[in-house]
């Protein structure tokens, strides 16, 4: 299934890379090797995540931070990729995948300030995330039916 998002979104992504990031000016996505992940799922985790931030970019959800600007709309960024890429792992069956090297970490002290100076933003970073969840998932690839089945696709 995680493959079925990533094909029908057709995001440019290259492996080979100290850690997962999303570069907007490049619009791509660079993660490490496979095989650096402790498991698949934490691989598919780390892509799913990267996969939010993909849709935040100018051609597609063009995400905005209201008036947040520098280091708070990382922040706000970052709370809608994991609100985003947990969505995605429940989509995708993943609800065990831990996200390895992923940015929660080190934001949770960031994102637990923002929360207090402004209650609200969680609404707004929960309706970002659900606004990229839906944009990735109407782009997922049909699965295909086995063959001699009579119906080539199903949306399952």
């Amino acid at each position: 299934r995680v493959l079925r998002l990533l094909c029908g979104c057709d995001a440019v992504i290259r492996h080979g890379y100290e850690r997962a990031a999303y570069l907007p000016v490049l619009d791509e996505i660079r993660l490490p090797w496979p095989a650096s992940f402790a498991s698949a799922q934490a691989h598919c985790a780390a892509l799913l995540r990267a996969l939010v931030h993909w849709s935040g970019h100018a051609s597609r959800l063009d995400r905005d931070f209201g008036r947040c600007t520098g280091e708070a709309a990382w922040v706000f960024e970052e709370l809608v990729a994991e609100l985003g890429s947990i969505l995605l792992m429940g989509h995708c069956g993943l609800t065990g995948a831990g996200m390895q090297g992923h940015a929660a970490s080190s934001c949770l002290d960031a994102w637990l300030r923002m929360l207090r100076s402004d209650p609200s933003a969680i609404f707004a970073a929960a309706r970002d995330a659900s606004a990229a969840f839906a944009f990735i998932v109407a782009r997922e690839m049909p699965q295909l039916a086995p063959l001699g089945s009579s119906r080539p696709f199903d949306r399952g």
